[in-house]
């Protein structure tokens, strides 16, 4: 399995954006906000994170899967979403 790479976030709305990179075509991709599994076998390169607060720090990562391979943690990408100042 290969690592997913260059993990990145960027609010839109009330909702975190993830989008990352692979080397490898046919991979499922698990998605975790501070460590916890929030998504499953995604198969695009791509996460809208919809069930956040409108105000807190998260940590994204993500791993691949490929078979019996899971691959190491993608780089972290912290997030600090913080609605209420943006006039939401």
């Amino acid at each position: 399995c290969v690592q997913p790479k260059d993990l990145t976030a960027e609010v839109s709305e009330r909702y975190v954006k993830l989008n990352w990179n692979s080397m490898v075509e046919n991979e499922y991709y698990t998605i975790l906000r501070n460590d916890e599994i929030i998504a499953d076998d995604i198969t695009t390169t791509s996460f809208n994170d919809i069930e956040i607060n409108n105000s807190g720090t998260y940590t994204y990562t993500v791993i691949s899967k490929k078979g019996n391979c899971s691959s190491k943690p993608s780089n972290a990408v912290p997030h600090q979403q913080d609605l209420q100042k943006r006039g939401s």
